[in-house]
């Protein structure tokens, strides 16, 4: 597991993060910088429907592009009144890799 995603887990666990109200994720790269992920940030390029409810549930799934990043599993459950889950790759400044 990588610097990135030790410390979004340790956010996750210490302050139970699951998503802002504006349907994006934020994460803390370190004690003086953070990226939103969201329809306009982060290099996401998702569409969310409004009140999707992006983020309430996510997860560090490890590295699945072997390029020393920490991906992660994001949940929408009201995406489209179905729900929806997206794998994101992200690059080490908290983005998304394009």
């Amino acid at each position: 597991m990588n610097t990135l995603s030790k410390i979004l887990l340790l956010v996750l666990l210490a302050t139970g993060l699951s998503a802002c109200h504006e349907d994006e994720v934020l994460i803390t790269i370190n004690v003086d910088s953070e990226q939103k992920i969201s329809e306009t940030q982060g290099n996401f390029d998702g569409e969310l429907t409004i009140n999707s409810e992006f983020g309430s549930a996510i997860a560090v799934i490890g590295d699945l592009e072997s390029d020393g990043v920490g991906d992660l599993v994001v949940g929408s459950p009201h995406q489209n009144n179905r729900g929806a889950v997206r794998i994101l790759f992200m690059d080490k400044d908290g983005t998304v890799d394009l």
